[in-house]
């Protein structure tokens, strides 16, 4: 019988991870909501945030060298607050 050890290994995306968060993304939608996201749009918007950080991030979770989820962190601006909140969007598991 095999043993794995289960470490799950968080990393910060990077345009190579685009296609697995695709393919999260769309699998989350379907999942959460019933709604089938358009290729194309859903790919343009996540490589939009791969290259630029001001959208947002990525951050991608492996157990065992496989995919076990994902999330994508934007910022808000908050003048009340004179800083930035962080929110937590397009959580997969």
């Amino acid at each position: 019988m095999e043993s794995l050890n289960n470490t799950i290994e968080i990393q910060i995306a990077d345009i190579t991870d685009l296609d697995i968060i695709i393919a999260n993304n769309i699998k989350m939608a379907q999942e959460t909501e019933n709604k089938t996201l358009d290729q194309s749009t859903i790919s343009h918007g996540v490589e939009e945030v791969l290259h630029n950080t001001n959208l947002g991030w990525y951050y991608l979770a492996e157990i065992d060298g496989h995919n076990a989820g994902q999330l994508m962190i934007t910022r808000e601006w908050s003048d009340w607050r004179n800083g930035y909140f962080w929110w937590i969007q397009s959580v997969f598991v």
